[in-house]
This record gives structure tokens, C-alpha cells and sequence, in this order.
């Protein structure tokens, strides 16, 4: 027998099996397990020999979570307006936590105050414990009733404990986790009750950036219940923030953002390896801002009609969903590594679709990659020039898409 045929019977080539289904309970329980692996050890070396508010390596731990309780602390010691000044803010970080504190913008808006305040009310540590664990609770609950007729209940519950992007966002005590839950909260209960659909979309206002696609997909899907949910809750909400904080927060934070492009988007002062967006991208290989800016405006006008036409046909409601939380990080310019936690009901949902439908060619693998990329996105961008998790969001949306043109006839 030729040996180079008996090797090839015995080792399948490589591409094949990553283009194959090859995800089954053994191989899912031996990956899972590793990630698990690694994001406790990871988690070890932030947290082992941690001294009061900073780590291991003395930063603050949850980093970024400090504008949320500092901008609480502000508004209860009577000054909602000056979290908006960013020289001001920096010195009352500093006076709250000490020299380790980063420097820091808060630049939501002044709806945040919701949640911002509750945290003020609490010690650092507590507040950032209470923080990640209830905001990746709510996370949770959305993913597993998004896979509620999912066979192996226990495969859900290891990926939900193994997640890696529970190291990035909980690292830096970000929103991704929040942010996912009430984005795949509100298109999960889109059809049993429309107006707490409609009020979840309204609590996206403190990120507008991923909201901008939200009522072109509800007009084209006829959702008239949720829209004007959305938008009465959208009105009281702003309507409260007047009354608690005043108006002047509101011109304090319209002008603090037109401030933030130009420092983030414009200078890329945070540096644009963490910039997931297409954007950030061209930034990244020195494209000019007078052809980055088109260029990104143009792909998002592109995204826009896409989940224009995905949620005006008959597509079945995952292939929908996903199309509009991935577009929705897509048409974005200012687009984080620690936002691609949005993309975990993404993957839910077309984890659901696949187990009813069958998969398609190379979707179990691109799966996969969107699993382990929130941690990974910022160090292929820094060290390679890779931009992984633009890739990956586009990789999700694009199976959305091929999906959905595959089956119109599918609700």
C-alpha cells in the first residue's frame, strides 16, 4: 500500500476538517475545558497577591469601572454637570482611588446616572463585584434562553463559564457585558412582549453608537408596537435625566463628545489597535481621516441596506437578530475590543439555527474564532496588523446573511 495515501487516510487534511462539522460533544468538552484553563489562570495572575483597589501588577483593578462609580460619587455629592470636564474628572478620580487611577473620560450620556448613581453608593470593590457579576448574570440568562431547546444544557453552562471574553470585559470593568444582555434582551422578547422590548432598546441610548441601526431594522420589520415603546420610554428617560441632573449636563455632554472624537477618533489617543471598526483599521495603516471617514461611511450606509432587506423578508427571526446586533458594531467607527462581548447572542443565536437548520461550510470553525476573540482582537491588531475582530463580526454577519438569502420563505 503507497504510504502516502495510508497517511492520508489516517490524517484528514487540515482545511477539510475545519471547513466540516467537525464540533461534536468530545472535541466542544476538550476545547471548553482549555479555555476554562486559561481564563482562570489568567484571572490568577490579575488577582493573586491583589493589594486594596489594584491588582497584581498595581493597576486599578476594573479599570474603566472607575468612571462609572466615580461619575455616581459626582452626581450625589451635588455635581452631575462636572464628570463632563475632563480635567475635573481626572483630579476627583484621583482624590477617590489614588494615583493608580487612570485617566479617564465619562462619556455617557446623562441617562447613565441610572446606574451610575447605585454604584456610588457602595465601596469601589463591592460596587465593581456587584457590577460584572449581576451585569454577566443578566448576559447569561439571555444566552441560555436564546438556547433553551439546546440538547446539551450542560455544553451551555461550561461555554457561559468558560467565555473568554468574561477576561477582557471583566478585566477592564467594562459595559460589553450590559450591553449584550439588554441588546439580545430586547430581540428576545421582540414577539412576547413588545413593550419591554421597546424599553430595553430605549436603555441603548447611553451607547448611541450601537443603536443607530435599531429603528431602520424595526421599520423595515413592521414593528410598530416596539418602536413606539421605544421611543415613549426613550422620551421619559430623557425626560427624568432633565429634572435629576438639569439640562446643562446634557450641553456639558454633547460638547464633551464632539471633545472625544477629536481626541479619540481623530488623534487615536487610546491607540487605534483597540479600535475593532474598519475605521480604526485604516487608522491603524496610516490611511488619511479625509478617505478613512468616507470609506467607513460608505461600508455603514452598505450594513444599513443589508439588515434593511434582511428584516423586510420572511428570514427566520435568529438569522435576523444576528444581522442586527453584528451590523450593528459594523456601521460603527468607535468600536472596542471589549464591545465584541455583543457578539456572544450572536453566536447563541446562530448556534440555535444551526442545531435546527444543519451548518454551513466553515460555520462551525468561524463560530469558534468569534467564541475566543474578544481577549485576542487587541494584541493581533497590536502585534500582527490583524484586525480579528472586525473579521470576526464580519465573518457572523456575513453567515447571517447567506442564511437568510438561502432560506426567504423561513420566519
Amino acid at each position: 500500500m503507497n504510504v502516502r495515501a495510508a497517511a492520508a487516510t489516517h490524517f484528514p487534511d487540515p482545511v477539510d476538517v475545519l471547513r466540516s462539522n467537525w464540533a461534536n460533544a468530545p472535541r466542544l468538552l476538550v476545547l471548553l475545558l482549555l479555555c476554562l484553563c486559561l481564563l482562570c489562570a489568567a484571572s490568577l495572575r490579575i488577582l493573586w497577591g491583589a493589594e486594596g483597589t489594584n491588582d497584581a501588577m498595581g493597576r486599578l483593578l476594573g479599570g474603566d469601572f472607575v468612571a462609572f462609580w466615580a461619575a455616581g460619587k459626582a452626581f450625589l455629592s451635588g455635581e452631575p454637570i462636572l464628570p463632563y470636564n475632563l480635567d475635573w474628572f481626572a483630579r476627583f478620580t484621583q482624590q477617590l482611588v489614588g494615583e493608580h487611577a487612570p485617566r479617564l473620560a465619562f462619556n455617557n450620556p446623562p441617562t447613565f446616572y441610572f446606574l451610575a448613581i447605585p454604584l456610588g453608593l457602595m465601596p469601589f470593590l463591592p460596587a465593581l463585584a456587584i457590577w460584572l457579576a449581576g451585569s454577566y448574570a443578566a448576559l447569561v440568562l439571555v444566552i441560555r434562553r436564546q438556547l433553551h431547546n439546546t440538547p446539551s444544557m450542560a455544553l451551555i453552562a461550561l461555554a457561559l463559564a468558560a467565555y473568554p471574553g468574561i477576561y477582557g470585559n471583566g478585566l477592564q470593568g467594562q459595559t460589553g457585558f450590559l450591553l449584550a444582555a439588554v441588546f439580545g434582551g430586547a430581540l428576545l422578547t421582540l414577539d412576547s412582549r413588545p413593550v419591554v422590548s421597546g424599553l430595553l432598546f430605549a436603555l441603548l441610548a447611553w451607547k448611541p453608537q450601537f443603536g443607530l441601526l435599531v429603528p431602520i431594522a424595526l421599520f423595515a420589520g413592521k414593528r410598530w408596537t416596539v418602536i413606539f415603546s421605544a421611543a415613549g420610554f426613550g422620551i421619559v428617560l430623557g425626560l427624568v435625566s432633565v429634572v435629576m441632573s438639569g439640562i446643562a449636563s446634557w450641553t456639558a455632554f454633547l460638547q464633551e463628545m464632539s471633545e472625544m472624537r477629536e481626541l479619540l477618533l481623530n488623534k487615536g489617543v487610546i491607540g487605534y489597535h483597540l479600535m475593532q471598526s474598519l475605521f480604526g483599521a485604516l487608522r491603524l495603516y496610516n490611511v488619511p481621516l479625509g478617505i478613512a471617514y468616507p470609506v467607513q461611511i460608505v461600508f455603514s450606509a452598505a450594513i444599513a441596506v443589508l439588515v434593511w432587506r434582511v428584516w423586510a423578508g420572511n428570514a427566520d427571526a435568529r438569522l435576523k437578530q444576528t444581522a442586527l446586533l453584528t451590523g450593528s458594531l459594523l456601521i460603527s467607527p468607535y468600536f472596542l475590543d471589549y464591545d465584541l462581548v455583543m457578539t456572544a447572542p450572536a453566536i447563541a443565536l446562530l448556534v440555535s439555527y444551526g442545531l435546527d437548520k444543519g451548518f454551513g461550510p466553515w460555520e462551525q470553525t468561524g463560530l469558534a474564532l468569534a467564541f475566543i476573540c474578544p481577549p485576542l482582537a487587541r494584541f493581533a491588531t497590536f502585534f500582527l496588523g490583524l484586525p480579528l475582530g472586525l473579521m470576526c463580526v464580519g465573518l457572523l454577519f456575513t453567515f447571517s446573511l447567506l442564511k437568510a438569502q438561502a432560506e426567504p420563505e423561513q420566519r
